[in-house]
């Protein structure tokens, strides 16, 4: 018996030991006909002519075990050839996992497998050296009396300091020097420390390097040089870059967006002619690379791709990998921690965006003034009317008029044997031909164009023009140290026992000797007319002897003045300038302060966490302290637009303006409070606050009078605050002039009638326009102090 066992593990040994001999034949046999099948694919890919093989590959489809195969060994991965600009992102981060799987050690044995295979075929990795020889670093100063804090009367001095400097006239200056004389050098491949106390100089050096400073204020001298190249002499951006301590991204955008828009902007640079003249002389030499290190590197070569393998690269070793889709975010949307975002700061190279237009109000006001709406075109003095044919809304409004009022439906013959139509736009000077409509649409869309092309245009050459300042106090501490240069001024530093000669640059503002120069009995006389008029700064009203002619001077004084409304024209002219005045000043402050809520909102959220104080003492703040701002704009529009339009100057009148101009910039001002309040950021709320502005032209009841609205629609006229603001300008000012007439459509009515009859303004419903009024801004700072204490949108 235990003979039989002895020869049966025998025989079972020996059958073990040729069933592995046959595995291992067999497996080897695998792999060397997947060797055979890589070098034929190979072959395939080396006869593509260079411009395909520069992004055609080998890419190992990897297999996993699964339950099929009883535990058998895994067949070798197979390889398909694939054009690196289609890889997918599963095939992207593939190669990347593959070439880097642990980030502290793979990163840098993939580095050196890239070296090694250009230096196999003795390629060189382009490498940059910087050098720089006394750099001097001098910042322009406007030397100011007390603090160099960025005030209203420092900021007005420095902006007329450029425009005296424009003119010839010396300004008083100052030239600080930052840097003094400062040489060095930055080897290839190295990492370079650079060390100092605060305000030595530290980043205003690296932004010199990096060609970043600001042109404006500061003059840099010496000479700076990448690999022997002068630094004007290329794009510093294309070669080094300067990381700043702050994190600008759009909040909106994903990590892995926001690295593709950075990689988009920096290209590929010179990898493209490297890989080319890499897979040349691979050819020429008979060496295969390795398929995915080869994937890889051609796949960074590509310029242009939407997607780029490099994003996933940085994406793994910033660490930035496992919140590649989560958005960047900001103080009011929850996004990535403050780390990641310097690390994405840093992959980015301190991507930066460009904010905001000024002047837009001004534009705005520029456009509606001149649209010829509110002033007719035939109200437009002969020197303005060439402002008419600038104004877009000017053609928007000859396209919209012409269109309609030429339809059939306004074809009804009026006493003149004109039409409704027609002596609408006869009174409005927009009696142009009908192909005038073609001609409007095609100036609209050449303004679209060109608004869209300044944009452009205006992105690529705005500079910032803000001049530094220093104060006189600050100035005469240098002396004795680093003496400030200065220009256009005579300085006189503080006197010691020996004083030091002071070393003068520029010109000088006395290089001469004085002289006196006296005058006696000097006379002088201009002979005018018994009577002439001027206004404020020169402008001359009339000029002549008394007579039949001095009716232009009451012509001129009755033009715009209530008093003197003659005709249906004159009476809409006061009533749009009216109407256009308000709006435009109820919009600029609604939408000014929208950013300020919103900024000051999450630091409410945060205090209203921690039970600093309650949300309701910061709304009753923050709308209490609008109050004296509103009425001080009231003060000052009432002092330019009171006498400037003509209004009637009587008590009540004039206490009916205040409270309406009060109420209606207030209600403005607390809509966009609670828009902000109600909307997770500020742009929703602006699109919010741009309907609500459509819905108060449109039912205000100047555009389209109320008796005019439909019925279904009436309910917005009498829910629109604009209406009721309209409601008690427009009576309080002509609901009670019953003497008064004027000529209407062919007849003569009285101007109180006419505001009745149109307009449906009535003196009756006075007191109640006014408790409305005043209700409107209460809803609206309730509204908002009571979302500001039960919503929260700061999700972090």
């Amino acid at each position: 018996m235990p003979t039989v066992s002895s020869s049966l593990r025998a025989a079972a040994s020996s059958f073990r030991e040729s069933l592995s001999r046959s595995l291992s034949l067999s497996g080897d046999q695998r792999c060397k006909e997947k060797d055979d099948e890589l070098e034929l694919k190979w072959a395939a890919v080396e006869r593509l002519p260079t411009s395909d093989r520069l992004h055609t590959a080998l890419l190992h489809a990897r297999l996993r075990l699964n339950d099929n195969n009883n535990g058998d060994a895994a067949p070798p991965p197979s390889s398909e050839v694939v054009d690196v600009r289609r890889l997918g992102a599963a095939e992207r981060r593939m190669v990347v996992d593959a070439l880097v799987a642990n980030n502290h050690r793979d990163n840098l044995r993939l580095l050196r497998k890239q070296r090694q295979r250009m230096d196999r075929v003795g390629v060189r990795q382009p490498t940059v050296e910087v050098r720089w020889r006394d750099v001097c670093v001098d910042a322009e100063c406007q030397v100011v009396q007390g603090k160099p804090l960025p005030t209203i009367w420092n900021a007005a001095v420095s902006s007329l300091s450029g425009v005296s400097r424009m003119l010839g006239f010396n300004r008083e200056q100052a030239r600080v020097p930052i840097l003094n004389n400062v040489s060095g050098i930055v080897r290839p491949s190295r990492l370079t420390l650079l060390l100092g106390p605060p305000g030595c100089g530290k980043s205003t050096l690296l932004k010199a390097l990096a060609g970043k400073l600001d042109a404006n204020n500061l003059k840099v001298t010496g000479e700076i040089e990448y690999n022997g190249v002068n630094l004007d002499e290329f794009v510093p951006e294309k070669t080094a870059a300067y990381i700043d301590q702050y994190d600008l991204h759009v909040p909106e955008m994903t990590v892995r967006e926001t690295l593709d828009f950075s990689a988009r902007f920096q290209g590929v640079g010179s990898r493209a002619e490297i890989m080319k003249e890499v897979i040349r002389r691979e050819k020429e030499a008979g060496i295969t690379p390795n398929p995915d290190l080869d994937t890889y590197m051609k796949a960074i070569s590509i310029e242009g791709l939407e997607r780029s393998i490099q994003t996933d690269y940085i994406l793994k070793i910033m660490g930035l990998d496992i919140c590649a889709d989560i958005m960047v975010g900001d103080a009011m949307r929850r996004g990535i921690s403050g780390g990641e975002k310097k690390r994405l700061t840093t992959a980015s190279y301190c991507q930066t965006m460009v904010a905001g237009p000024v002047g837009g109000p001004i534009a705005f006001l520029v456009i509606l003034l001149f649209g010829g709406f509110i002033i007719p075109r035939p109200s437009l003095p002969n020197w303005l009317k060439w402002g008419f044919w600038l104004s877009p809304l000017s053609y928007a409004e000859i396209g919209l008029t012409g269109n309609e009022l030429l339809a059939p439906r306004w074809l009804k013959s009026t006493t003149l044997g004109v039409s409704l139509g027609r002596r609408t736009l006869m009174d409005r000077g927009l009696d142009f031909s009908s192909y005038f409509y073609w001609i409007s649409v095609g100036a609209l869309i050449g303004f679209i164009l060109l608004f869209n092309i300044g944009f452009a245009i205006g992105l690529t050459i705005k500079k910032r023009t803000s001049r530094a300042i220093i104060s006189r106090d600050k100035m005469t501490s240098f002396h004795g140290r680093d003496q400030p240069i200065l220009m256009g001024i005579e300085y006189k530093p503080p006197q010691t026992e020996a004083p030091l000669p002071l070393n003068r640059t520029g010109r000088m503002v006395l290089p001469f000797t004085p002289l006196t120069i006296s005058f006696q009995d000097v006379s002088y006389y201009v002979d005018t007319p018994a009577l002439m008029l001027m206004k404020r700064g020169g402008e001359l009203i009339y000029a002549g002897s008394l007579g039949h002619h001095s009716c232009k001077v009451i012509q001129y004084f009755q033009q715009g003045n209530i008093k003197h409304i003659n005709d249906q024209q004159s009476l809409f002219t006061i009533l749009g300038c009216m109407y256009g005045t308000t709006l435009f000043a109820g919009i600029n402050n609604c939408q000014s302060v929208m950013p300020f809520i919103s900024i000051e909102r999450s630091v409410v959220y945060r205090e209203r966490f921690a039970g600093m104080y309650s949300p309701w003492a910061y709304s009753f703040a923050q709308v209490s302290m609008e109050i004296p701002y509103v009425f001080l704009q009231v003060a000052v529009f009432m002092f330019i637009a009171y006498p400037m339009i003509g209004y009637a100057w009587t008590a009540a009148k004039f206490f009916w303006f205040v409270y309406t101009m009060s109420c209606t910039l207030l209600y403005y001002i607390y809509l966009g409070m609670m828009l902000v309040s109600l909307t997770p950021n500020v742009q929703l709320a602006s699109i919010l606050a741009s309907v609500f502005y459509m819905i108060q032209n449109l039912m205000s009841g100047f555009i389209v009078p109320a008796p005019q609205i439909p019925k279904w629609w009436i309910w917005m006229y009498y829910t629109s605050p604009m209406s009721w603001t309209l409601n008690v300008f427009f009576t309080t000012q002509f609901g009670y002039e019953d003497n008064k007439k004027i000529e209407v459509f062919g007849e003569t009515r009285p101007v109180a009638t006419f505001v009745r009859d149109y307009f449906d303004f009535r003196r009756e419903l006075l007191p109640l326009a006014a408790v409305v009024l005043l209700a409107y801004p209460i809803i609206f700072a309730t509204l908002f102090g009571y979302n500001i204490s039960k919503l929260n949108f700061q999700r972090r």
